[in-house]
């Protein structure tokens, strides 16, 4: 019973995790909290269902939400922090609650307030142990939040824009006196929370 529940854990925490990068990538480069963040997460799950619905195939239906959610988190920087970014920090905090209240209702009155299932688009086949099970959307969820934390790390260490966003983060002013364009940086910190939110 303890391996199972250890099974189910380290996938809850796999999507915690995701969760938290994305989350924590606008904090350390903002210092604000992005409320926001969570709607941007329902945002993604919904477009999600809609792709799958659709019959698009699942790995398809995940990229095309990421890319979705990523252009919606760049839009809500541009329109809602951008002017906000050195004002005092209740500015932003009120807009950003804002923006939830906008994301909830608006998303309640596009598919309504009732539950929605996914459908299994994994089969029903499940991987047993001795006494722990796991299913095939368990797998599919610590393997898919694994390689996206290995992408992240690697993008954040090897790439030129990687290494601006945590320099940026570091120093903003020595960022922009280095030539590093900070708007640019932000939009980009921006797009790969929010993608990370959808996945």
């Amino acid at each position: 019973m303890l391996a199972q529940q250890l099974v189910n854990g380290v996938a809850l925490g796999s999507i915690y995790a995701l969760v938290a990068l994305g989350f924590t990538m606008v904090y350390g480069l903002l210092f604000f909290i992005n409320l926001p963040h969570g709607e941007i997460m329902m945002v993604g799950t919904f477009l999600a269902l809609l792709f799958l619905v659709s019959g698009l195939h699942p790995a398809l239906a995940l990229v095309v939400a990421m890319l979705v959610t990523g252009v919606l988190g760049v839009l809500i920087e541009r329109v809602v922090y951008r002017r906000l970014r050195y004002a005092r920090r209740l500015a932003p905090l009120l807009s950003a609650l804002g923006v939830v209240l906008v994301f909830q209702n608006g998303v309640m009155l596009l598919v309504g307030p009732e539950e929605k299932a996914f459908p299994s688009v994994f089969g029903s086949a499940v991987l047993t142990l001795g006494d722990v099970r796991v299913p095939p959307t368990i797998v599919v969820t610590i393997a898919v939040a694994v390689t996206l934390m290995v992408l992240l790390h690697l993008f954040s260490t090897r790439t030129t824009i990687g290494i601006a966003i945590r320099g940026t983060s570091q120093d903003m002013e020595a960022a922009q006196l280095v030539g590093i364009n900070v708007n640019t940086i932000v939009m980009i910190t921006f797009c790969i929370g929010s993608a990370l939110a959808a996945a």
